[in-house]
């Protein structure tokens, strides 16, 4: 295999970091309505995407009350959250999950000890690493996880780190069962197992009027391979 796992310094500016990291929750926030035709900077729209916030924030302590009755233990320093922000991790702040991310501005630095400020990428090995320290600090990880991801990029790395690197990965999604864009996500995850070389553990669940789609390794032995 002629690819390497790198863990890549972003920009430090953090007027383009936090427009990112917004624009990925309002994309979010659309679909979940199924509106196209919006005033994007209308003081209702924003207070409507507001309350969606907050409304996730309460599913999300639902979602992670799931992965404990799973025995999915995310909870460890073994452990590293991909590319969520404040208002979307499920990283509390005494946990000892890592949680690597671009999207740091919103975080509190005196609260927030366990983040690393950056993008996993898998690239070519002879991709230039720039930072060989900024690789080592993922060394000891061996559980990747990340819920409601953004892209298909972000739903697809999980399928490299499990099938290619041996990782184990938890990756969920969860929302209102009314939500638009609820189907595609499920769609979207249901691919990402049809891809996956080694067995998965799939759990859906509604409970009132939230639904909760989870796809996670079996938790084989961790296998160390260098990475970099």
């Amino acid at each position: 295999m002629n690819q390497k796992i790198i863990l890549e310094k972003t920009s430090s500016r953090q007027i383009d970091e936090r427009e990112i990291y917004v624009s990925n929750l309002t994309n979010q926030f659309i679909k979940s309505i199924g509106k196209s035709d919006i005033d994007i900077n209308s003081k209702e729209l924003w207070s409507e995407f507001n309350e969606w916030l907050n409304e996730r924030k309460k599913i999300a302590k639902e979602y992670k009350t799931i992965l404990d009755f799973l025995e999915l233990d995310y909870n460890t320093n073994k452990t590293a959250e991909i590319g969520k922000g404040a208002f979307d991790t499920i990283v509390s702040k005494n946990n000892l999950t890592t949680i690597i991310t671009p999207y740091t501005y919103y975080f509190d630095p005196q609260k927030r000890k366990n983040i690393i400020k950056g993008n996993l990428k898998i690239v070519s090995e002879k991709y230039p690493s720039k930072d060989i320290s900024m690789e080592r600090k993922i060394d000891d990880i061996n559980c990747f996880i990340t819920q409601n991801p953004y892209t298909k990029k972000d739903i697809e790395i999980f399928n490299q780190l499990y099938s290619f690197y041996k990782y184990n990965i938890i990756i969920g999604i969860y929302g209102k069962n009314d939500d638009k864009d609820k189907e595609i996500k499920i769609i979207k995850l249901k691919e990402l197992k049809e891809r996956i070389t080694g067995n998965m553990k799939e759990k859906y669940i509604k409970i009132n009027n939230n639904y909760f789609y989870i796809l996670a390794s079996t938790y084989q032995k961790y296998k160390k391979i260098k990475r970099y």
